[in-house]
């Protein structure tokens, strides 16, 4: 095994992964790998590498985070770009095991991720970003998949249950952890009776749409020349659920970056192709969750909770 940063899943012996690599490729008639090198970036679940070919390069993952739906994940990614022009990598090829590791050789896309560009863009930069961010999530929100295209087949309504009850679980659990980084019992009740307050009125999505299981600054490319998206990655599992929580979801992170002045352009790029914003008692309720998420590590997340805690609603 090659080692990667503690936590992350191990990197597969490369002379193995080579070989697997080109054995797929080979099957497809598709140029095979020469050598394979690492990358400036890597998922934590899936163990990443760059395949060189002739002329071409691959971005190579091997799917270790839900391996079984690998298959449906390659399928929902080429669908969307097709139907919708989104900047999402080709999916050349695949396959889910069987003896060998599960893998998915995909186009390579020039690009810096977006954790990196808002903090290495200028300012007017990373404004035109955030705005085409927005828009690229909005595209995304509001595009039509069934289960022939690989979208998960379990109903809008359980989906969304299944969430809002994990949130609820973990989000009291994480407010009773607060004490421990110096948080005073009476902010603590209040977060309790924020949360409990708005409980009661998210059964149900605010903005019923697409969903999938990573959507975060680390799952998209950007260039600066004109800034824009270049690839939308991670699409190992997509259902119908409630888009806003990936939308609050930005709007936290951009708080947690240190960067909430972007948020007005993601916005302004979002509402531009899927409407206005609900102002429903979801988004207090799910930036609380998101905030605490947070609160254990990032210095931004205590302001976001109290911002939280004077507004109620804080898009």
């Amino acid at each position: 095994m090659t080692d990667r940063p503690s936590g992350r899943a191990p990197m597969p012996d490369l002379e193995r992964l080579l070989r697997e690599t080109n054995d797929l490729l080979k099957a497809q008639d598709i140029p095979l790998c020469r050598t394979l090198s690492g990358m400036t970036f890597q998922d934590t679940y899936n163990p990443t590498v760059l395949g060189h070919a002739d002329g071409r390069r691959y971005v190579i993952k091997v799917c270790l985070r839900y391996p079984e739906a690998l298959e449906q994940s390659a399928r929902v990614a080429n669908t969307l770009a097709v139907r919708t022009g989104l900047p999402i990598p080709q999916h050349i090829c695949w396959q889910q095991g069987q003896g060998g590791l599960p893998l998915l050789v995909m186009e390579w896309i020039d690009g810096m991720q977006l954790a990196n560009a808002f903090s290495e863009f200028s300012r007017t930069q990373a404004t035109v970003l955030a705005r085409d961010w927005g828009r690229c999530l909005a595209i995304f929100h509001r595009s039509q998949l069934s289960e022939s295209d690989g979208l998960d087949g379990f109903g809008a309504a359980q989906a969304h249950s299944e969430h809002v009850a994990q949130l609820i679980g973990s989000a009291h659990e994480r407010t009773r952890q607060l004490s421990a980084n110096g948080w005073s019992a009476s902010e603590m009740n209040a977060i309790e009776a924020f949360l409990t307050e708005r409980e009661a009125h998210v059964a149900f999505p605010s903005l019923p749409g697409l969903r999938k299981a990573d959507q975060d600054l680390h799952d998209a490319l950007a260039s600066s020349g004109p800034p824009r998206i270049v690839a939308l990655l991670d699409w190992e599992r997509v259902w119908m659920g409630d888009s806003l929580w990936e939308v609050v979801w930005v709007h936290g992170r951009f708080h947690l970056i240190g960067a909430p002045e972007l948020w007005p352009s993601f916005r302004e790029g979002y509402e531009s192709i899927n409407g206005l914003l609900p102002k429903s008692p979801h988004v207090g309720f799910y930036a609380m969750c998101r905030a605490l998420i947070a609160a254990g590590h990032n210095s931004h997340a205590r302001g976001l909770i109290q911002l939280l805690l004077r507004t109620g609603n804080p898009l």
